[in-house]
């Protein structure tokens, strides 16, 4: 009974005082949440060469206004939104072959999934627990109903992800995710990370286009959602590999253009050998050049 009320009382609510309490919230939420501040800081600081406080705190507001819109629903009003490259996922949908969007947690994604679907672009993406446990089932009943389908990762999750695209659907993947088993290491802002082969072995196996993709919070409340030009996804594992890594140098060029947008709260890097050493000791971490001169081979969490 909880999330009901949450609900009712979000979409009772004026936008902008809505907007509004979530940005208390999220001052609140960075100010008491240490370890998911940290992992944060720690993202940003290797992706921007340095720490950065004031990047921090808009990503935590990004963060909880992207939580008000999602328990608000499809009741948000329609505020700008632009959409970049979209004539891209028309031409791979007309020639029937679906689409796979591989997109990184920036902005609000399920703004830009929902504005797809309405444009008559079926959405079916793949998402763990939202929110909480108990929410999910409820929260994704709310997404279906805004043409996004949420699925979970799994073998029923990849029929499911085969069929929408036979179906000529859009399917999404999350670029920087953590749902998934396998992984290819790639270069990203200086680092060794494992970043998830799903996207590019999902268009190898089923011949759909593959497209990086994401959607940005911008500062007068409207949205730009870009969609990028394919990457091609060649034969075997070496064709696995490339498109993996051309998807990790994507996604640091999109991310370099406004770090604040970048809303992962959990540690997308390993810490380097001299890292760990120095925070045993209690020493300063390496800047970004100062680990990119060492090369480190360092692999992140596998997706």
């Amino acid at each position: 009974m909880l999330l009901p009320a949450i609900q009712g009382l979000a979409r009772a609510l004026p936008l902008s005082i809505g907007y509004r309490i979530a940005d208390l919230s999220a001052d609140l939420h960075r100010t008491c949440a240490r370890n998911r501040r940290a992992a944060l800081a720690e993202n940003l600081r290797i992706l921007t060469g340095g720490p950065d406080p004031a990047a921090e705190r808009r990503a935590f507001r990004h963060y909880s206004r992207f939580v008000f819109e999602l328990l608000r629903g499809p009741d948000v009003p329609e505020a700008g939104f632009r959409f970049e490259g979209l004539e891209r996922l028309e031409a791979a949908r007309a020639a029937g072959r679906g689409a796979i969007l591989a997109v990184p947690h920036t902005g609000n994604w399920l703004i830009g999934g929902a504005r797809l679907a309405r444009l008559g672009h079926p959405v079916v993406a793949v998402a763990g627990v939202q929110l909480a446990s108990a929410w999910t089932d409820r929260i994704r009943a709310q997404q279906r109903a805004q043409g996004i389908e949420i699925v979970s990762s799994g073998v029923a999750g990849g029929r499911a992800l085969r069929r929408a695209l036979a179906a000529n659907s859009v399917v999404a993947l999350l670029a920087d995710g953590d749902v998934y088993r396998g992984g290819h290491p790639v270069d990203f802002a200086g680092r060794r990370v494992i970043l998830p082969e799903g996207p590019a072995r999902l268009a190898q196996r089923t011949g759909a286009p593959l497209f990086p993709a994401f959607a940005f919070r911008l500062a007068d409340g409207s949205f730009r959602c870009e969609i990028r030009p394919e990457i091609p996804v060649r034969a075997g594992e070496e064709g696995v590999r490339n498109a993996t890594a051309e998807i990790g140098r994507t996604l640091e060029t999109i991310l370099s253009e406004d770090p604040a947008q970048w809303l992962l709260f959990r540690r997308f890097f390993a810490p380097t050998a001299h890292e760990t050493a120095a925070a045993r000791t209690g020493g300063a971490a390496p800047s970004r050049g100062a680990a990119a001169e060492r090369r480190a081979p360092v692999l992140g969490r596998a997706s």
